[in-house]
Protein backbone atom coordinates (compact mmCIF):
# COMPACT_ATOMS: atom_id res chain seq x y z
CA UNK A 1 0.00 0.00 0.00
CA UNK A 2 2.74 2.57 1.00
CA UNK A 3 4.20 1.93 -3.14
CA UNK A 4 0.79 2.89 -4.11
CA UNK A 5 0.13 5.74 -2.03
CA UNK A 6 3.80 7.37 -2.62
CA UNK A 7 3.20 6.36 -6.41
CA UNK A 8 -0.51 8.33 -6.16
CA UNK A 9 1.26 11.36 -4.69
CA UNK A 10 3.81 11.46 -7.54
CA UNK A 11 1.38 11.14 -10.44
CA UNK A 12 -0.76 14.12 -9.11
CA UNK A 13 1.16 16.49 -6.66
CA UNK A 14 4.41 16.34 -9.18
CA UNK A 15 2.51 17.64 -12.13
CA UNK A 16 0.68 20.20 -10.25
CA UNK A 17 3.61 21.74 -8.18
CA UNK A 18 5.76 21.88 -11.71
CA UNK A 19 3.17 23.72 -13.75
CA UNK A 20 2.91 26.05 -11.08
CA UNK A 21 6.67 26.41 -10.64
CA UNK A 22 6.38 27.06 -14.59
CA UNK A 23 3.63 29.61 -14.87
CA UNK A 24 5.38 31.44 -11.41
CA UNK A 25 8.67 32.09 -13.04
CA UNK A 26 7.01 32.84 -16.45
CA UNK A 27 5.71 36.15 -14.71
CA UNK A 28 1.87 34.62 -14.68
CA UNK A 29 -0.03 35.77 -11.10
CA UNK A 30 0.42 33.03 -8.12
CA UNK A 31 -3.55 32.80 -8.59
CA UNK A 32 -3.11 32.01 -12.32
CA UNK A 33 -0.41 29.78 -11.58
CA UNK A 34 -2.33 27.93 -9.09
CA UNK A 35 -5.02 27.81 -10.86
CA UNK A 36 -3.51 25.92 -13.71
CA UNK A 37 -1.11 24.12 -10.88
CA UNK A 38 -4.72 22.53 -9.69
CA UNK A 39 -5.38 21.58 -12.78
CA UNK A 40 -2.90 19.88 -13.68
CA UNK A 41 -3.47 18.07 -10.27
CA UNK A 42 -6.97 17.34 -11.18
CA UNK A 43 -5.78 16.00 -14.72
CA UNK A 44 -3.32 13.78 -12.54
CA UNK A 45 -5.86 12.28 -10.45
CA UNK A 46 -7.78 11.48 -13.28
CA UNK A 47 -5.08 9.68 -15.41
CA UNK A 48 -4.14 7.88 -12.17
CA UNK A 49 -6.66 4.77 -12.44
CA UNK A 50 -6.01 4.29 -15.98
CA UNK A 51 -1.62 4.24 -15.21
CA UNK A 52 -2.90 1.41 -12.59
CA UNK A 53 -4.43 -0.34 -14.98
CA UNK A 54 -2.00 -0.63 -17.33
CA UNK A 55 0.64 -1.37 -15.12
CA UNK A 56 -1.46 -3.75 -13.67
CA UNK A 57 -1.46 -5.74 -16.66
CA UNK A 58 1.82 -5.45 -17.47
CA UNK A 59 2.28 -6.90 -13.95
CA UNK A 60 -0.01 -9.77 -14.67
CA UNK A 61 1.92 -10.45 -18.15
CA UNK A 62 5.07 -10.89 -16.37
CA UNK A 63 4.10 -12.97 -13.81
CA UNK A 64 2.57 -14.76 -16.48
CA UNK A 65 6.30 -15.46 -18.52
CA UNK A 66 7.41 -17.10 -15.36
CA UNK A 67 8.06 -20.51 -14.95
Amino acid sequence: MGRLATLGIVVTLGPGILVFVIFALAGLSTGSAGLLGLLAMIVGMGWYPTYLRRLGKRLDAQMDQQP
